[in-house]
């Protein structure tokens, strides 16, 4: 038996079905037209502060911004996820400021920094 033979047999045990499939009552699903969907948005609304998007879009290549009003606690339990909520906001926040390339950088204390 040559390796060809062997995959073919392969294949067909692989694409034949092992039981009966499963029917689904009519009650599992009803087809309604598509625009008759009604759905929820994902995610948060962000509420930017119009000061840092400002300050971002006029913050030149090479200087940072300290946003000491953004401090988290180091010492939290919850600490690396305050970091990340924070990091998704000040990204929002560069996107809505136009700028492309920038950097988060964190200090020992807890403080965002955004640099350019």
């Amino acid at each position: 038996m040559g390796v060809g033979e062997v995959l073919r047999q392969r294949k067909v045990i692989m694409t034949q079905p092992t039981g009966s499939p499963k029917k689904s009552a009519p009650s599992d699903f009803t087809i309604i037209d598509a625009t008759s969907v009604s759905f929820v948005k994902r995610g948060r609304k962000s509420n930017l502060d119009d000061n840092l998007v400002q300050a971002l879009r006029t913050l030149p290549i090479g200087k940072a911004i300290v946003l000491t009003n953004l401090r988290q606690n180091p010492a939290a339990s919850t600490y690396s996820n305050d970091k990340a909520r924070i990091a998704s906001s000040i990204r929002t926040a560069c996107r809505a400021a136009a700028v492309i390339t920038f950097t988060i950088r964190w200090s020992a204390d807890g403080i965002p920094q955004v640099v350019r």
